[in-house]
C-alpha cells in the first residue's frame, strides 16, 4: 500500500461495475423494476417464504432486458459517474493499430475473430493497463449496445508499446459471437444460439465507456456449427488409394436437412456417394483417393470440404476444415 501511495508502484485495478449518477438508473430506473410494485395475481405476499394471505404480491418487472449493466448506459446514451472497466493509473496510454481479421479455426471448423492492436504507455510511470474488448452483433441479432468479449493486461515501462492480440471463439461457452434465440413454442429457457452472418463492429479501449478504436469485420457463417471428420483419419495415397470417406455433422436439435446439402466437394474433388442419416444429424461422402495426390504428406495436413447449401431461402456455400495424416 505504501508503494502504491507514494508513486512507487501504478495501481492497475478496473471496475467490474458500473458507478450510476442516481439511485433510479438501468434496472433500478422505475420502480415498478425495482422493488416492484403490489399486484394482486392470486399470490399471496409479505414476508417469509409461504407469505401471508390477503396482502397483494410485490412484483418486479425487469423491463430492462438485456440492458444491464453498463449496456443500459450505452443503449441510452447516459454518462455514468464512473463506467464498466474505468481505472486510475499514475500513467497513461494510447491505442492504436487496430486489425480484426475473421477465420475458421481448422481444429474446431468454428468462427473465429483476431483481434490485433497496440498499447504505448504514453507517460512518465511503469505501469499496467488491462485492455477490453467490445462487439456488436449485425442487427438482425437486436441486441442493445456493445458486450464484453475480451481483455488483456500489459506492463509496460514509460514510452514502450505492446502489440496485444484478442482471439474471440464463437465455440466459447460465454458465445462471444452469438445471441439466444428462443423457441417461440417453449418457455423462455427452450432455444437455439445462433451466429449471424453480417458485419460485426469492434471496439477496443480502457473501459466501456473510453473505446477510441474501432473496426468492422463481416462474418460470414453458416449455422448450425458444422464438424467434419475422415474415417478413417489417415490418408493413405500410397500405390493406388482406395476410397475415402468424409463425414459431415451437426448437434441436437439442428439437421442437414434444414441446409439442402448438394454439390459435396473435398479438396476439390466431387462426392461419388452421399448419404444422410436417419435423424438427419449426419451425412456420410465418399471420394476416390486417387483425386486428392495434389495435397502434401504430413502429421496434420489441413483438409476442407465445401459443398452448397440453401440457408434461409438463400443459396449459399458451406466450408468446413479439419486436419488429416497424409501418408504419400
Amino acid at each position: 500500500m505504501a508503494e502504491v501511495l507514494f508513486g512507487i508502484i501504478s495501481p492497475s485495478g478496473k471496475l467490474p461495475v458500473t458507478f450510476g449518477n442516481t439511485a433510479r438508473e438501468a434496472a433500478y430506473a422505475t420502480e415498478a423494476q425495482y422493488p416492484g410494485i403490489r399486484e394482486n395475481n392470486g399470490e399471496p405476499g409479505g414476508p417469509g417464504v409461504t407469505g401471508t394471505p390477503g396482502i397483494a404480491q410485490l412484483v418486479g418487472h425487469y423491463t430492462e432486458d438485456l440492458q444491464m449493466g453498463y449496456r443500459w448506459y450505452e443503449a441510452n446514451g447516459v454518462t455514468p459517474l464512473f463506467p464498466f472497466g474505468f481505472g486510475l493509473s499514475y500513467t497513461t496510454f494510447g491505442y492504436s493499430n487496430l486489425s480484426v481479421v475473421p477465420s475458421v479455426d481448422s481444429t474446431t471448423g468454428h468462427a473465429v475473430l483476431a483481434v490485433t492492436y497496440t498499447i504505448t504507455n504514453t507517460g512518465s510511470s511503469r505501469g499496467a493497463e488491462a485492455s477490453q474488448v467490445y462487439l456488436i452483433l449485425p442487427p438482425v441479432a437486436g441486441e442493445p449496445s456493445k458486450r464484453l468479449v475480451g481483455f488483456q493486461k500489459v506492463d509496460l515501462m514509460p514510452g514502450t508499446s505492446q502489440s496485444v492480440t484478442v482471439v474471440i471463439d464463437s465455440s466459447a461457452p460465454n458465445h462471444p459471437l452469438s445471441y439466444f434465440q428462443p423457441d417461440p413454442n417453449g418457455t423462455w429457457a427452450y432455444g437455439n444460439w445462433v451466429t449471424p452472418s453480417g458485419s460485426y463492429t469492434i471496439h477496443v479501449g480502457g473501459s466501456s465507456a473510453d473505446t477510441p478504436l474501432r473496426a468492422t469485420a463481416n462474418l460470414n457463417v453458416v449455422t448450425p456449427p458444422v464438424h467434419l471428420q475422415l474415417v478413417p483419419g489417415t490418408l493413405d495415397l500410397r500405390g493406388a488409394p482406395g476410397r475415402v470417406m468424409a463425414v459431415l455433422s451437426v448437434p441436437a436439435p439442428y439437421s442437414l436437412l434444414d441446409l439442402h446439402v448438394t454439390n459435396v466437394r473435398f479438396e476439390g474433388a466431387l462426392a461419388l456417394t452421399t448419404a444422410l442419416s436417419s435423424d438427419g444429424r449426419a451425412m456420410a461422402a465418399t471420394f476416390d483417393g486417387s483425386r486428392l495426390a495434389q495435397l502434401e504428406a504430413g502429421q496434420n495436413v489441413p483438409v476442407s470440404l465445401a459443398a452448397n447449401i440453401i440457408k434461409d431461402g438463400t443459396q449459399d456455400m458451406l466450408w468446413v476444415t479439419t486436419t488429416a495424416v497424409v501418408l504419400k
